[in-house]
């Protein structure tokens, strides 16, 4: 007797624990992967990576945090305030968390040169979001008179933003 297309298969079956670990295992890869793109320079292709990771993370502060770097890293500021905010508001404490900044770019004349970016471009827009955005990233460069004034100006234009105040 000849079978039907599609007759007789059946889909592998995987318990909840089984299918949790796999999507551990796929979150923790692309976040791997997005790192390593950043220290490579390949900004656009690290927030890909941690887009990936997000699908499987139960919660998107660590996904969301790392977006924000690589956008900061392509020089789309606006974007990765957004993300950080995002970040920081959903998990205020790791905006207190240091993280290795110049271990995720290719050098440190890339990063700096992303840090004079950035302020050039807040003090021409006196965007609170910028502000922020330059002054935590100040503040995870080790440079903390530079993050305190840009992020004391940022807080005190948007007082009731919890991310602001979380840094």
């Amino acid at each position: 007797a000849e079978q039907s297309e599609g007759q007789g298969y059946q889909l592998p079956s995987a318990t909840p624990e089984a299918a949790k670990a796999g999507q551990s295992n796929l979150y923790k890869h692309y976040l791997q992967q997005g790192t390593e793109l950043m220290r490579q320079g390949k900004y656009y292709h690290a927030v890909a990576a941690f887009e990936n990771a997000a699908i499987f993370a139960a919660d998107q502060s660590n996904t969301d945090l790392a977006r924000g770097y690589a956008l900061f890293g392509a020089g789309e500021y606006m974007s990765a305030a957004v993300y950080l905010n995002k970040a920081f508001g959903a998990a205020p404490a790791l905006a207190a968390k240091r993280i290795p900044i110049d271990k995720l770019f290719p050098s440190t004349a890339v990063l700096k040169s992303r840090l004079t970016a950035v302020e050039q471009v807040q003090e021409q827009s006196e965007q609170p979001m910028l502000m922020f955005l330059a002054g935590y990233m100040h503040y995870q460069a080790g440079e903390t008179a530079a993050a305190r004034e840009l992020l004391v100006k940022a807080l005190e234009i948007m007082p009731d933003s919890a991310a602001f105040g979380a840094v």
